[in-house]
């Protein structure tokens, strides 16, 4: 039935129809080139994210991308059918992983270039062909439609699009398969705060349900589940990726909902949502409002997007557990990226990094004098109430003198651990954020320490952070605490070059 086409290496049907989903003759040429050019096409390419200039090339490109499936227990050898492939970003990790991949795409550009980056794949296939009419005679142990079901309505001619493309998907899973659907949330948070409908491109759209038929459509949680529910899928797991399902920073699973003593919302990331169509002007902290959000209840409502796993009858949980969130550090050279997973111990939430690519052992990095160590295994689990303290007394006063009271607690500790102004390495992550990633293997100056921290603070609020900002915030915190006033401009200035020279360290860049 589908015949393999050794000049784009995608199997197809001589009645394989197209569908009319685009980015551009151009655009589309634009990633062709940039696939057959590159010599390093795995996941985490450094070479590919080095072709990053927009939004495009980011969502094509991004090592983020796979940080959706991470969680999920995907074995060597499972089969696996992607509905909607794409360029292959996705493909191309389930490749890696050892699972043998059906994909489908129905633009013929895209499928040439998922079949392009995934060449080197025996276990892979990418097919061209409209979904609805896709057809294997074998079942699949996992069948995914990653971005795909909101675009049901502008596809497919049948009555109820969303309720077709669901059944349809089902009937390609074995007994035992999961059908994973990752989606935006109508009702996520982003919404409410001004940003963009991801593909309408027009605020409040989805939140006030202006959906006209033909065009994509999105749920919220109990719209989706019921929805699952009609199409035969009797169990739904939810997970939520933040900030969104196209770019994983975190991922929650339900179970992180279960006890209102688990501190969620130390886990998300600070950066907050993008809005991928126009420059974000948020009229409020949504790291803020999160925290109201899960005090209430409400966090898992109101997530920017869903990543759900769906089957015909209750299965094992398809993580493995007893995880309950999982981070990642992606935008990093490739020796660096890891995971850290998070779980529940009798002594509350532990947590384990280990290293995406072989060794999994420590990795170590050179900044000025220094050597900083970035380590793997168990990792303490600190709460950023410093950080949080600071961004609500902003959202108060909207100036930074105001708001340094609020570290001064952190900074007396700090002070009373610094010998002539010296701190242990051990603290050099020990600012109000709390990520406690790295350690220096030498001594570092307390100003250092203090320089860099102030410079994440004024990121957070969206301020200027070049060397005299952080001068002057820095001589205001000693003058409030009465301390004598060490502060050199010359100084400041050489600790952030070091903290650029650090950032640059970890991200493989010159």
């Amino acid at each position: 039935m589908y015949k393999h086409n050794p000049e784009n290496g995608v199997w197809m049907r001589p009645d394989s129809r197209p569908v009319a989903y685009s980015e551009g003759a151009d655009a589309e040429a634009r990633l062709y080139q940039i696939i057959c050019a590159a010599e390093d096409r795995r996941t985490l390419s450094p070479e590919l994210a080095a072709q990053i200039s927009d939004w495009s090339t980011e969502y094509h490109f991004s090592p983020a991308r796979h940080t959706l499936l991470r969680p999920l227990a995907i074995h060597n050898g499972q089969r696996v059918l992607e509905l909607g492939c794409g360029t292959g970003a996705l493909t191309r990790h389930l490749g890696e992983i050892g699972a043998r991949v059906d994909a489908v795409e129905g633009s013929l550009p895209r499928a040439r270039i998922a079949a392009e980056r995934c060449r080197d794949l025996p276990g892979v296939s990418v097919f061209f062909d409209d979904l609805a009419a896709f057809e294997s005679p074998d079942p699949y142990d996992w069948v995914f439609l990653v971005g795909v079901l909101e675009y049901a309505p502008a596809f497919s001619s049948a009555p109820d699009p969303v309720a077709d493309t669901l059944a349809r998907a089902a009937r390609f899973l074995a007994p035992h398969g999961r059908l994973v659907v990752a989606i935006e949330n109508k009702l996520g948070l982003k919404y409410f705060n001004g940003c963009s409908e991801d593909h309408l491109g027009k605020p409040y759209y989805g939140l006030q349900g202006l959906y006209a038929p033909a065009q994509p459509v999105t749920f919220g949680k109990q719209e989706l589940t019921d929805r699952l529910a009609r199409a035969g899928l009797a169990s739904a797991r939810f997970y939520y990726p933040f900030p969104d399902y196209k770019l994983p920073d975190v991922i929650l699973a339900d179970e992180a909902f279960d006890d209102p003593g688990i501190p969620v919302c130390d886990l998300l990331p600070w950066p907050p949502a993008r809005d991928y169509g126009k420059p974000a002007a948020p009229s409020f902290s949504e790291l803020l409002v999160e925290r109201e959000l899960h005090a209430n209840g409400l966090l898992d409502q109101l997530a920017n997007s869903f990543l759900v796993v769906a089957s015909k009858s209750v299965l094992p949980p398809p993580h493995a557990a007893p995880a309950l969130a999982w981070r990642f550090e992606i935008n990093v050279a490739p020796a660096l990226a890891s995971q850290t997973t998070y779980s529940l111990s009798p002594d509350g939430l532990v947590a384990h990094r280990s290293r995406l690519l072989p060794p999994d052992r420590d990795a170590v990095v050179q900044a000025g004098p220094f050597t900083l160590r970035h380590r793997v295994g168990p990792v303490p689990v600190e709460s950023p109430a410093v950080a949080v303290d600071f961004l609500r007394a902003f959202a108060r006063h909207g100036t930074v003198p105001p708001c340094l009271d609020t570290l001064i607690p952190w900074f007396r500790r700090l002070a009373q651990q610094a010998a002539s102004g010296i701190l242990d390495g051990a603290l050099f992550d020990a600012t109000p954020f709390a990520r406690l990633e790295w350690t220096a293997d030498t001594p570092i100056p307390l100003t250092g320490l203090l320089a860099r921290s102030l410079q994440q603070l004024l990121a957070a609020v969206g301020l200027p952070r070049d060397t005299p900002d952080i001068c002057a915030a820095l001589r205001e915190l000693y003058r409030i605490r009465a301390m004598p006033e060490p502060i050199d401009p010359l100084d400041i200035a050489e600790d952030l070059r070091i903290e650029a020279e650090f950032q640059s360290a970890i991200r493989g860049t010159p």
